[in-house]
């Protein structure tokens, strides 16, 4: 079952929201891998069941985004760019053995990155959507 998000992380737009959740919910699992010694083991599929959720949910955002005619998609494409990027570059680290010392990074970026992320750059797409009917 998905965490439950906190409101500062909702954009009030259903599938977006659910997807939100479900990156949250992939994060958990990273993080309570970790804290019970067990983020090596679950770190490259964990890091490959994100990278293929965030490419399904960036699609879907980035998509509702140009519906609405947001002006700055191409920012945001950027940053989804950038974050896909480092998460694909992870995942040929963890391949290549480095799954021990990766663990700690990836739970402290994919944490803070997702929070100021929907906080911050999601929040200024949300009027825009809204005023199209996207809810």
């Amino acid at each position: 079952m998905p965490v439950k998000v906190a409101e500062e992380f909702l954009v009030h737009v259903k599938v977006l929201d659910d997807q939100h959740a479900q990156l949250f919910d992939l994060i958990d699992r990273l993080n309570t891998a970790i804290v019970s010694g067990k983020g090596p083991q679950i770190v490259e599929k964990t890091l490959a069941e994100l990278c293929d959720y965030a490419h399904v949910h960036f699609e879907e955002e980035e998509g509702l985004m140009k519906k609405a005619g947001y002006a700055a998609l191409s920012a945001h494409r950027v940053a989804h760019r950038d974050f896909i990027a480092k998460i694909e570059g992870w995942m040929k680290e963890a391949a290549a053995g480095r799954k021990q010392t990766l663990t700690g990074e990836i739970a402290a970026f994919l944490n803070d990155w997702l929070r100021k992320h929907i906080r911050i750059a999601d929040q200024q797409y949300v009027g825009i959507l809204h005023a199209k009917g996207i809810k």
